[in-house]
């Protein structure tokens, strides 16, 4: 059911890491609008600190937790017994793993 794998040396060569960056500080984009609101909030030097913790906790649960489902799920590949490989991933895999998971009520969600 499980499907992890560790990638090899070519694989780490051969990855698109300018784009991996690219969405990565995209996707972390505005954390530094907070500061901007500093003079609004009752004792900013405890509350932000706080309020960054528990939003980057979050922020990750919500990124890493599906990620490390849908990298490990197996979906079944065309010859049986054998799970598709990362490199087959295309749009819709979340959905794929989804329908695995759950059917097609999840898949749907």
């Amino acid at each position: 059911l499980w499907n992890w794998q560790v990638p090899s040396m070519k694989q780490l060569r051969t990855t698109d890491w300018g784009t991996f960056i690219n969405i990565l500080f995209w996707n972390l984009n505005s954390w530094d609008t907070a500061s901007t609101l500093a003079g609004e909030v009752d004792n900013p030097t405890n509350t932000f600190p706080r309020a960054l913790k528990w939003t980057l906790l979050g922020v990750t649960a919500i990124y890493v937790v599906p990620l490390l489902v849908a990298t490990g799920i197996c979906i079944p590949d065309i010859q049986p017994g054998t799970c598709q490989a990362h490199s087959h991933w295309r749009d819709g895999y979340f959905a794929k793993v989804a329908f695995v998971l759950g059917g097609t009520f999840l898949q749907l969600w």
